[in-house]
């Protein structure tokens, strides 16, 4: 059987990145820059290159107006997924990653088994959700090139389901940039990456920000 192949792209530059402003889910989280506007567009251009089979996106508005520059260069109808939602942050979202800083100790940011922000997901609960997305892929494209615009903690946690993954903490840590490419394939319960936060198409002009849940 000729595995499936997810090609996890992240957002372009949102408002809240440029702002450094933790995101997750918080529905007031801002669109696109225009930074971010171009970069979809450099997206779209390189991903002609894949011969997608169809487009899903987070139901979040940066992945969707990303998708949407992505589905008219590829002439695909983006279908949204609430799955492909990045991390629920709780109460950190809308505050800076400096803000969070000062007002949450540095061991709890950095637990993995706590809800993020108090009242946010736990990663072992967010990478359940990631695998599930993953999955209902696979089941429904089976063979078949698929491209997903998602966000950084999506792609971290889709690699931490592939083999030799090494450490997983190098895996959580792993920088996503905007627009970057992470490409996996599964087949027979298998999965394995070839592509890792590839920007080549960004021509170096990659938006220096922690993209951590943003």
């Amino acid at each position: 059987m000729r595995p499936t192949t997810l090609l996890l792209c992240r957002h372009g530059e949102s408002e809240w990145n440029a702002q450094h402003r933790v995101q997750g889910q918080a529905p007031e989280a801002g669109g696109l820059t225009a930074e971010g506007r171009r970069q979809a567009a450099l997206l779209a251009r390189r991903l002609r290159d894949f011969h997608i089979d169809a487009l899903y996106t987070s139901d979040l508005r940066r992945s969707m107006e990303t998708a949407e520059i992505v589905a008219a260069t590829l002439g695909l109808t983006p279908v949204a997924d609430p799955l492909w939602r990045e991390f629920d942050m709780g109460r950190w979202q809308g505050l800076t990653v400096e803000e969070v800083r000062s007002r949450w100790p540095v061991q709890q940011i950095r637990e993995m088994d706590l809800p993020r922000g108090d009242t946010g997901e736990t990663w072992a609960g967010f990478i359940e959700r990631v695998r599930r997305a993953v999955d209902a892929l696979v089941a429904r494209h089976p063979g078949q090139t698929v491209a997903v615009v998602t966000h950084g903690g999506n792609v971290r946690a889709s690699l931490l389901l592939t083999q030799h993954q090494d450490d997983p903490s190098a895996r959580y840590n792993q920088p996503i940039p905007n627009t970057s490419i992470t490409a996996i394939h599964l087949t027979d319960g298998r999965a394995w990456s070839s592509l890792v936060a590839d920007a080549a198409h960004l021509d170096g002009h990659l938006t220096a920000t922690n993209d951590d849940g943003r």
